[in-house]
């Protein structure tokens, strides 16, 4: 990680010498902008080797019947603590409270729910050989982005096989599956 700071770093100073035409002041504020991620990026992975530090350090001493019940525990105050720090909320995992989704930090809860839930949205078969299917996924799939992409359309077969659209609410989830089924037809 140091190394793309190192090179962000060079560009910026590479391309504050060009004069101050809007071009290169944007070009200037997108490098301080990757900058400051890649210095957030970094300070993350610190935090993580921190957490699997305390993981190996735990498995050492503990016997191995033991790590399902105690490992869990001692990691996630790891994660919380370095979230904390941070002063973000970085939660993957979620489960469904009627149709709105709610963050859940604790592994055996979301495990369980996601277990037995029922998270189809909507599957409509266009046919014999299309189906289109909406479903909530439990899982973030806009990585490091504020709005978090929780439910998945997808279309199985045709012209379209394999397309998917992803949302972030239950509402734009349905909508979204109408708008494919209509597109699939």
């Amino acid at each position: 990680m140091s190394e793309i700071i190192d090179e962000i770093e060079k560009a910026k100073s590479v391309y504050s010498g060009y004069g101050s035409s809007e071009r290169y002041e944007k070009l200037l504020l997108h490098l301080d902008q990757a900058l400051t991620l890649s210095r957030e990026a970094e300070a993350i992975n610190k935090d993580l080797l921190e957490v699997c530090e305390a993981a190996l350090e735990f498995i050492g001493r503990s016997n191995k019947t033991d790590w399902n019940n105690e490992i869990t525990p001692v990691l996630e105050a790891a994660i919380a603590k370095a979230k904390k720090e941070r002063g973000i909320n970085m939660s993957e995992k979620y489960i469904l409270d009627g149709h709105k989704p709610i963050p859940c930090d604790d592994l055996m809860v979301w495990a369980k729910w996601f277990e037995t839930a029922d998270r189809e949205v909507a599957k409509t078969s266009i046919s014999d050989e299309i189906t289109v299917s909406t479903v909530f996924l439990g899982l973030n799939h806009n990585h490091g982005d504020v709005k978090p992409l929780l439910f998945e359309t997808m279309i199985f077969g045709g012209e379209l096989d394999e397309q998917i659209e992803r949302y972030s609410t239950w509402e734009e989830a349905e909508k979204g599956h109408k708008r494919w089924v209509a597109k699939a037809k």
